[in-house]
This record gives structure tokens, C-alpha cells and sequence, in this order.
């Protein structure tokens, strides 16, 4: 489990990268509504990272990377620092799990454009 959570995590980090390489480049508008629904998903998954952390983290991982593909983040530009590491104890893992979120909220954040968090209360209007 915790070597498909850091292959994973290694390849959502290449995200990470094309985004923060891409600041003020152009990238692809999202769907009418689509920003809602990634903070929406973004908000569910942080939630669950009390009662399952590694769980939390790969969930965070699938949404960034369907985030980048949306904006038209390149696949083979989409790196993130691993989330786990095999030694160091159980503190020593939900330390580096808890980084990990911190790590993919930034990354969310930046590809929305808003905080996650922030866009709770927002309302899109019908067209």
C-alpha cells in the first residue's frame, strides 16, 4: 500500500513542478461549475484525512492530477515530494502524510486559483 501511495505521490509531485514552472502561462479554463466541485472533492478528502491519512493522501493525489489534466497540465510534468516514508514510526508517518496535504492543498490552490477552502459559500450563476 505505501509503495503504490509514494509511486503515486511521485508522479502527482511532477504537477507540483508544471504548475509552479508555469506561473502566468496560459492554462486551459475549467468547466462551468468545475471549480466548485475540485474544492468540494478538496474539502471531503481533507475531512478524511483524520480517520484515514494514507487514504486521504492518494485520494488528494487522483484530484490533483485530474485537476492538472483539466487545465492542461502536461502528464509527464506532474511530481509531488512522496507522501510516506517506510521508517521512522507511526508519528514519524502521520508527520510527513499531514506535510503531504499541506503540499497537495497548495497544489490545488494554485490550479483553481483560490484556496479550496474559500470556495465554500461561492455560488456560480446559471447561465
Amino acid at each position: 500500500m505505501v509503495i503504490i501511495a509514494v509511486v503515486g505521490i511521485v508522479l502527482i509531485g511532477l504537477i507540483l513542478m508544471a504548475v509552479m514552472g508555469r506561473r502566468g502561462s496560459r492554462l486551459r479554463p475549467l468547466p462551468e461549475g468545475a471549480s466548485e466541485r475540485y474544492a468540494a472533492s478538496w474539502r471531503a478528502i481533507e475531512a478524511r484525512f483524520v480517520d484515514s491519512p494514507e487514504d486521504a493522501v492518494s485520494e488528494a493525489d487522483q484530484l490533483v492530477a485530474a485537476l492538472a489534466r483539466d487545465r492542461g497540465v502536461r502528464e509527464d510534468r506532474t511530481p509531488l515530494p512522496p507522501a510516506a516514508v517506510k521508517d521512522g514510526g507511526a508519528e514519524s508517518m502521520t508527520e510527513h502524510l499531514r506535510l503531504a496535504m499541506v503540499q497537495r492543498r497548495k497544489t490545488v490552490k494554485d490550479l483553481l486559483g483560490d484556496d479550496p477552502r474559500a470556495l465554500r459559500g461561492r455560488r456560480e450563476l446559471a447561465s
